[in-house]
């Protein structure tokens, strides 16, 4: 993931620059494309460790997963319930935890089910 999220970041950059310098528009559209399978591409993840969450299960989730989860009968959003359901769902770009994230959860009575480091991780209660 890490090579995934600096390749991401590279092609974003370049695309703004591109946007405010001299590129035509076909290098543009080319940049366009890359981030777009890139993003793709952890998309992907994410949605594969959201299979893992049954459709008739209790999820907490976090802010930006809520939608990808919103058909379900139960859903609450991580930061704004104190519920315990039976899998927690969180997203984990663009975040920087101080402490083993997983430890924490398993010493809450979760278990892990899919963890991609910096991407999303999905908890089951046991």
């Amino acid at each position: 993931y890490e090579q995934l999220a600096k390749d991401i970041s590279q092609t974003q950059n370049q695309l703004y620059a591109s946007l405010s310098g001299e590129k035509n528009d076909k290098e543009i559209l080319e940049q366009i494309d890359r981030l777009t399978k890139l993003e793709e591409k952890l998309y992907d993840i994410m949605d594969e460790a959201l299979s893992h969450v049954p459709e008739d299960a209790e999820v907490t989730a976090g802010t930006f997963l809520c939608g990808k989860l919103s058909d379900r009968d139960v859903i609450y959003e991580d930061f704004y319930t104190d519920k315990e359901t039976e899998y927690l769902v969180l997203d984990l770009r663009g975040t920087d935890y101080n402490y083993d994230l997983e430890q924490f959860y398993h010493e809450k009575g979760y278990e892990t089910v899919s963890y991609t480091e910096g991407v999303i991780a999905v908890f089951r209660k046991r």
